[in-house]
């Protein structure tokens, strides 16, 4: 179990979303459900035909919902980095979700740590399941040890860490210094977080 954070700064959490609308009831819950409390949610809804205004709508106030016409995940994760307004950011996909303990466990790496730019912590996987069925998740980290490092560019690059876009915490002035490439489909996040690798300490 977590210390408390020594202080209460605020954190962003962008989620892009492109009629993901039946996913984000429980990405949405994740984020709220956060032992660390002074966060903001933005949702940014790339186009969505598929009611995702009216599940956003559902949670009131406590997310901030943006639309834009369809334009990309990368565009949509532009948008909502340069809204967000935290002083450390998230990117979180509408099928993810936060463990409860997730902010507040690696903010408070950061908050101790002024040298480091980003804190990336292991994933868990789970795979579709049948309708009426729970599908096992499973967890096969291949770093099975905290490390500082400043060579996860090279890391990343070469696939010798495995990585998901929801498992980083930024420091928000670093993750501003870059976009993600809104002309390409694939690997956008690793060309975006190979660049924030190679600026500072994970």
């Amino acid at each position: 179990m977590t210390q408390p954070v020594m202080s209460q700064p605020l954190v962003s959490i962008v989620i892009p979303s492109y009629n993901y609308g039946a996913f984000l009831p429980k990405a949405l819950q994740s984020c709220l459900s956060q032992t660390y409390k002074n966060i903001e949610i933005i949702v940014v809804d790339d186009g969505s035909t598929d009611g995702t205004r009216q599940v956003i709508e559902g949670f009131g106030d406590q997310v901030r919902y943006v639309h834009q016409v369809n334009s990309g995940v990368s565009a949509a994760r532009n948008k909502g980095l340069s809204l967000a307004a935290g002083e450390f950011i998230n990117f979180l996909d509408a099928d993810d979700y936060l463990t409860q303990d997730s902010i507040e466990a690696r903010l408070q790496i950061l908050l101790e740590n002024k040298d480091i730019g980003t804190v990336v912590s292991n994933s868990n996987r789970q795979n579709a399941a049948l309708e009426g069925t729970e599908s096992p998740i499973t967890f096969k980290p291949r770093i099975k040890h905290d490390i500082i490092s400043d060579t996860f560019y090279k890391d990343l690059l070469l696939q010798k860490i495995s990585f998901a876009t929801c498992t980083a915490l930024i420091r928000t002035s670093l993750a501003k210094r870059f976009k993600f490439p809104v002309d390409i489909t694939n690997g956008e996040d690793m060309a975006y977080f190979t660049k924030i690798f190679f600026c500072a300490k994970a």
